[in-house]
């Protein structure tokens, strides 16, 4: 089966978030992303953006092994706010990764 790497940094990361959206809970890996600041102000969901080129950011978080379809699933959950973007993770690894829509958070 074919399996994507995603990581996640906030409700993803929860168990009974990964049932009610997937079906199953997942197993994680701890991993990090640099360049991106995870933000909290902007309501119940964090959110990340990134850092200009000179600044120094790092997201903890972890990776999660999903399916094209689960993938999927959790696009339509993200929806409008959140665009999956390609990253490198801090171990050098490639990784999708979900930032808040530059259009919704300035």
């Amino acid at each position: 089966m074919t399996t994507e790497t995603l990581f996640v940094y906030g409700s993803l990361r929860d168990a009974p978030v990964q049932m009610r959206l997937l079906g199953v809970t997942l197993e994680g890996t701890v991993a990090q992303v640099y360049g991106y600041h995870r933000h909290t102000e902007f309501g119940e969901y964090p959110v990340a953006l990134s850092v200009p080129e000179n600044s120094v950011s790092v997201i903890e978080g972890m990776t999660l092994q999903v399916t094209p379809m689960q993938l999927q699933r959790l696009d339509d959950y993200e929806g409008v706010g959140y665009s999956r973007i390609k990253v490198t993770l801090a171990d050098g690894q490639p990784a999708w990764m979900y930032i808040g829509n530059p259009e919704m958070y300035p």
